[in-house]
């Protein structure tokens, strides 16, 4: 296996850090919450006005945040995608303009692990940033830390990540390369189901993903002009079948309830009822 990449649900010593921290954060700011409920003129009434009207978007995104964490994954890909998360936060807390955020993507070069990983990278690093603000002494800075990580959690799905990431990720430039000339044409959706085949499938040859994409390209290419095999998914999509669980699925929507079926009207020796029973 890969150095770094973890079975689902098999956290590394880094990833069970980040969820505890994650966890406290939240605990702190569940507290601080609670506090401004019975306390309406609080200290700070704009920071509490904030915490007021967004702790519920900060809390529900924690908790998608920590079952993702749950899962495990490549706990070096996942520190890498943090700093570069938080390079591109600005001092207040937000999120830099997108065209910024992809320039320092690009300036990076980002791995393909690394780009898998930036998306919760991104949102555990916004979170987190919201949940520090209940620690943070300073009234000014604990409003702005607030305000920018609230705004850029609800300007995420403006920011066009998928978009972002196709265009730094070195896996996007290798799968592009498609010796049928389907991959380039495909919907986003289809593409980023195709990576995500490809990457499981490295990881169970024990590669890196570009070098597997490139070695998949090889046999691609080799394949005669027209065949349905010459494109990188067809292979792919053939390894993520699974004909037995098919067969299983057979047995138990189809045979299994006949087979009962005829077992019960024997024992209550009602075999009349039997094409009533198998309806």
């Amino acid at each position: 296996m890969l150095q770094g990449h973890n079975k689902p649900g098999a956290y590394s010593p880094s990833i069970k850090h980040l969820r505890a921290k994650l966890r406290g954060g939240l605990r702190r700011l569940r507290r601080q919450y609670r506090t401004n409920l019975r306390h309406r003129a609080g200290p700070n009434e704009i920071y509490c006005e904030w915490l007021r009207d967004n702790y519920y978007l900060v809390e529900r995104e924690g908790g998608a945040v920590l079952r993702e964490l749950r899962q495990g994954g490549d706990a070096h890909a996942l520190q890498a995608a943090l700093a570069l998360c938080r390079a591109s936060l600005c001092p207040q807390g937000s999120l830099a303009e997108p065209a910024l955020f992809a320039q320092a993507l690009a300036r990076a070069k980002v791995t393909s692990a690394v780009s898998e990983a930036l998306p919760l990278a991104l949102r555990f690093a916004l979170v987190n940033e919201a949940v520090a603000s209940a620690a943070e002494k300073d009234k000014e800075q604990r409003v702005r830390q607030l305000r920018g990580a609230v705004t850029a959690l609800r300007a995420l799905p403006e920011l066009d990540l998928p978009g972002i990431l196709e265009e730094t990720d070195p896996l996007e430039a290798c799968l592009r390369r498609d010796p049928a000339g389907v991959y380039p044409r495909m919907e986003e959706g289809s593409r980023a189901a195709l990576r995500h085949l490809l990457r499981r499938a490295a990881r169970r040859a024990h590669q890196s993903d570009e070098g597997y994409a490139g070695a998949q390209m090889e046999i691609c290419a080799g394949v005669p002009e027209g065949s349905a095999a010459r494109h990188i998914g067809t292979g792919l999509m053939q390894q993520a079948l699974h004909p037995g669980r098919g067969a299983a699925l057979l047995w138990g929507e189809t045979l299994l309830p006949v087979v009962f079926s005829v077992l019960a009207a024997t024992l209550c020796h009602a075999l009349i009822l039997l094409p009533l029973l198998v309806l």
